[in-house]
Formats: structure tokens, C-alpha cells, sequence
């Protein structure tokens, strides 16, 4: 839930721990993906933010355009960029 995410943040950074979340990419309108988990996570500054794209199939994953929409809607409402979480398999295609 979203309260034990934000509570599990507030203890972890307590602790001196750096925080980040990650939204597992799926196929599915791109802008709305990264709204809702930008909405969720609610990130502050200093919180890591990724992108885990598992493979290229579009029927089960996100497709590589719609991850660069992704990207930029991330980067439109923060200021920056997501980092890229993949396995070597789809890095060769990016």
C-alpha cells in the first residue's frame, strides 16, 4: 500500500539508507504508467526513480518506444530522468 511504502521511505532514510522505487514496465499507455507511479511514489529529490524493462516482447512488455515516452513524461513532471533497469538480453536492443 502506498501508506506502508511512504512509512518504509521515512524509516529507511531515518537509518542514513538511500530510498528509490521502480515501476516494472508493461504494455499500456506509457504517460499514464508514469503518472500513477509517480503519484505513488511521490518521489523527493534525492529518491532514485527506475524503469525495469524485462524484455522486448510488446504483448507482455513495455516496447521501447513507449518506454522513451515513459522517460520523458518522468522527466516532464521531475526534472529528471529514471534510470534504465534491464537484464543484458534487452540492453542489446537498446
Amino acid at each position: 500500500t502506498r501508506e506502508l511504502f511512504q512509512t518504509r521511505r521515512v524509516v529507511a532514510k531515518a537509518l542514513g539508507m538511500k530510498w528509490g522505487a521502480y515501476h516494472l514496465a508493461r504494455p499500456g499507455n506509457p504517460v499514464e504508467q508514469a503518472n500513477n507511479f509517480l503519484d505513488f511514489a511521490d518521489p523527493a529529490p534525492d529518491d532514485l526513480m527506475a524503469l525495469d524493462i524485462e524484455g522486448i516482447d510488446p504483448t507482455q512488455w513495455m516496447s521501447l518506444d513507449d518506454a522513451e515516452e515513459f522517460v520523458r513524461q518522468v522527466h516532464r513532471r521531475i526534472g529528471r530522468f529514471p534510470v534504465l533497469y534491464t537484464n543484458g538480453k534487452t540492453a542489446q536492443y537498446i
